[in-house]
């Protein structure tokens, strides 16, 4: 026996298909908040609208450099550095020194070997002359600056007055040759040559 099928049933089973379909088909999303936004700014005219498109040239890889505007000099857009063009100050010149003179030149103790042979052994004349040479250059207004030993032999002043004493020569002056070089041998034959020994390394 066949089954018979109401009309109604036929419906409500399509009807059920396509909403099924409906529930499943997949739904737009609305766009951003931003693509609107770009998509209702001015484009480059200054006109609402939609963004102008991309050129077409627009380069995927690192796109070349720019070329330069051939009417600038490629020394324009360097820095510039002031160079200051005044001249350094010139070093100050030391002051001169003035040179004092040099000390004069020895005189020659020979010519006073016959007055020293006069008061002094034979044996002792050379080294009496060597002792002048040291203390005086042979000067008899020789003068020490810090000590004050003056003359021939370089007697100390505060001894001179007692020395001219011994000799008989009281008052003599120390300057006087005669009197400087009779001191000197009373000195030697009374106490030897020790009143001397700073200098003996010159004349010993």
């Amino acid at each position: 026996m066949r089954r018979w099928r109401s009309p109604l049933s036929s419906l409500t089973i399509l009807g059920m298909l396509f909403w099924l379909g409906t529930a499943m088909a997949p739904s737009v999303s609305s766009p951003p908040a931003t693509i609107t936004a770009l998509a209702a700014a001015p484009n480059l005219s200054g006109e609402s609208g939609p963004l102008l498109p991309w050129p077409d040239d627009w380069c995927v890889a690192p796109c070349p450099e720019p070329p330069l505007d051939p009417s600038l000099d490629s020394d324009d857009w360097k820095p510039k550095i002031e160079v200051s063009q005044t001249e350094p100050a010139p070093t100050p010149v030391a002051a001169r020194v003035r040179a004092s003179a040099p000390p004069p030149a020895p005189r020659p103790v020979e010519e006073w070997r016959s007055l020293v042979s006069a008061y002094f052994a034979t044996s002792d004349v050379d080294l009496a002359l060597r002792v002048i040479s040291c203390e005086s250059g042979g000067d008899p207004n020789a003068q020490n600056p810090r000590s004050g030993a003056a003359g021939l032999f370089q007697h100390i002043p505060r001894y001179w007055d007692a020395r001219t004493a011994a000799i008989g020569l009281p008052g003599a002056s120390i300057f006087d040759p005669v009197a400087n070089v009779s001191a000197a041998a009373w000195l030697v034959y009374t106490e030897g040559w020790g009143p001397w020994a700073p200098s003996k390394g010159c004349w010993g």
